[in-house]
């Protein structure tokens, strides 16, 4: 009786035991799980292997937004610079044109005094001749007393 009396206690032990592991596991498992979740993830962020020098990466983010600077500021000087030569040119050609313009309109104006000189003088004593005369050559109508 005594076997069986340890038999059965043994049978109910090793029934038990699973339970018991079972409810363990429901309470706390939770927490071994997240505990090797972050034993996991420390290995892997903290291996030398796999940590990144972040210090290394801003340096050479540093050096490459320096040399962009410097390219963007070389354009702009190149541009500014195509700018005051174009202006510079265009100043030098509006001199030119403005000095040829007040040459001609000086000539025009100093031909056109020697003609009314030329046409006063051919028609001296007749002014309906003469007014005739300025009509056709300065483009304008003459009114004379007799046609009004």
């Amino acid at each position: 009786m005594l076997k069986l009396n340890l038999n059965k206690s043994l049978t109910s032990l090793i029934n038990t035991v699973p339970k018991i592991i079972n409810e363990l596991f429901k309470k706390i498992g939770i927490y071994i799980v997240t505990i090797l979740v972050g034993i996991a993830f420390g290995f892997f962020l903290f291996n030398k292997k796999n940590v990144v020098d972040y210090e290394n990466v801003v340096q050479k983010l540093r050096e490459s937004h320096k040399k962009e600077l410097d390219e963007i500021q070389k354009v702009r000087e190149e541009e500014r610079k195509k700018y005051e030569e174009n202006e510079k040119k265009y100043k030098e050609k509006m001199e030119i044109i403005e000095k040829e313009y007040n040459e001609t309109k000086r000539a025009f104006e100093e031909q056109k005094v020697l003609e009314v000189k030329k046409i006063v003088k051919a028609y001296d004593g007749k002014p309906d001749k003469l007014a005739e005369r300025f009509s056709k050559v300065m483009g304008f109508k003459v009114v004379l007393p007799e046609d009004l």
